[in-house]
């Protein structure tokens, strides 16, 4: 049977170095009849060829030599025919900064002349100084959050080489790896009587979306994940006044009821701009502070007094603005993401001769230097598609209002492309798509497969 192998082996060589000798032949053909500079041109193109024919045939006859396997674990071997037999190579971490190796071999007729080690897939080998031939090999003062090639290269005495490689990091779980996390199926309505759209609306769960992790938490042994992608098989339509007033409340509960997992202790709730903030740097918040808009140019947070005009009449204002801290003028004890009630509404709007009013919008174009991890930008805005995040989105000035959701697109924060109603009474339809937030607590998270 190894006589057949190697007959066929040796056939293949035969055949590739022929076909190269062909093409070689009708390179000269062609460059003699057609060639710009005739036989001087070809002569210098016939000795480029021959190289590369040689070059060619080695790695032919390389791949004839060579076994090519891959383990269960993961790791791949390569042998040539004669080398030492790699039987396992076994990685193990300890502590946050060291990586053990361990590799097991079986010494072919030569012997083992020198077994060294690489962190980066074979660029730059290290070996035992004691003892050359060591099959145990510790790398110390190692990054904890980078993934190395971890590669053994044994070198027997006739210089037949094996190698085995396989990828490693000492952290187990990091920003930005994706997790297989799977939901609870289940499905949810979001009534008319508070959306203020036309019909009760029945959410299903989208199964097509891919996982990441947003944030680590330490203090509180957490993790938050997120996904790639919207949930747009999850959408649903708010309307006007009702919709903007419920819109919060709806936008956590559809998250909550489509993507928990009570038997992990998995929580779902709406991704916000508090989640898109939190990773700011300084120049990042400075953007933000920034940024103008509106009437005379203002700041996010200008407060405006809007006073009766009788050409208009009274104001219209969603009732939500008036009625909770956090709303409306009163920006103080409460973020933006929590001015929404822990039930539905069916309240609309109130109709008054003026009140005084907030911006609450800014806009701008999110950049991987605005943020102090790269991961965290890379998992929010790995994705140009267009959603609502959980957060109200307010523009006024002395004149007019106008209240909506904030939208993500395009790496960036929409204009007021989610506006649902205004101070004249203007009340829209809007689709709303969105990303779930999930937090999980860390021990459960080794229920999940988790590739980084």
């Amino acid at each position: 049977m190894d006589r057949y192998k190697n007959e066929k082996g040796i056939t293949l060589v035969a055949l590739a170095i022929t076909i190269i000798v062909m093409t070689i032949l009708v390179g000269i053909t062609v460059g003699t009849m057609y060639g710009k500079d005739g036989l001087i041109t070809t002569a210098k193109e016939v000795k480029e060829n021959q190289e590369r024919a040689q070059e060619a045939a080695q790695e032919i006859i390389d791949a004839q030599k060579q076994e090519i396997r891959t383990t269960e674990d993961g790791t791949k071997i390569v042998e040539d025919k004669d080398a030492p037999t790699i039987n396992s190579f076994d990685i193990e971490t300890e502590g946050d900064d060291t990586i053990k190796l361990n590799v097991n071999v079986t010494e072919n007729n030569s012997g083992i002349d020198t077994i060294q080690y690489s962190s980066d897939g074979g660029k730059n080998y290290v070996i035992d100084l004691a003892d050359s031939g060591a099959k145990k090999y510790t790398f110390r003062n190692m990054n904890s959050s980078i993934k190395y090639a971890m590669k053994v290269k044994v070198t027997d005495k006739a210089g037949n080489v094996s190698t085995a490689e396989k990828e490693i990091r000492i952290s187990k779980i990091e920003q930005g790896d994706e997790v297989e996390y799977i939901p609870v199926p289940r499905t949810c309505v979001v009534e008319a009587r508070y959306s203020g759209y036309s019909a009760d609306q029945t959410i299903t769960e989208d199964v097509n979306v891919t996982w990441k992790i947003l944030k680590l938490n330490d203090e509180n042994n957490e993790v938050q994940l997120t996904t790639t992608e919207p949930a747009t098989n999850s959408s649903f339509y708010l309307t006007g006044f009702k919709g903007y007033n419920n819109a919060l409340y709806y936008m956590n509960y559809v998250c909550s009821q489509l993507y928990s997992n009570e038997k992990v202790g998995a929580t779902a709730r709406c991704l916000n701009m508090e989640d898109i903030e939190a990773g700011f740097n300084d120049e990042g918040k400075s953007v933000k502070a920034g940024h103008t808009s509106g009437w005379g140019n203002s700041n996010y947070g200008k407060q405006y007094t809007l006073e009766y005009n009788s050409a208009y009449g009274d104001f219209y204002t969603p009732t939500l603005y008036w009625e909770e801290q956090g709303a409306g003028w009163q920006t103080s004890g409460t973020t933006r993401s929590e001015q929404h009630k822990s039930s539905p509404t069916t309240a609309s709007y109130n109709r008054n001769h003026g009140f005084k009013g907030t911006l609450l919008t800014y806009n701008m174009s999110f950049a991987k230097n605005y943020y102090t991890d790269e991961n965290v930008y890379n998992v929010l805005f790995g994705t140009t598609a267009t959603y609502q995040v959980a957060t109200y989105q307010i523009y006024c000035d002395p004149a007019w209002a106008m209240w909506g959701i904030y939208v993500i697109k395009n790496g960036g924060i929409g204009d007021l492309d989610c506006t649902l109603a205004t101070d004249l009474g203007d009340q829209n339809t809007q689709k709303i798509t969105f990303r779930p937030v999930i937090t999980i607590p860390l021990d459960q998270m080794s229920k999940f497969k988790i590739t980084y």
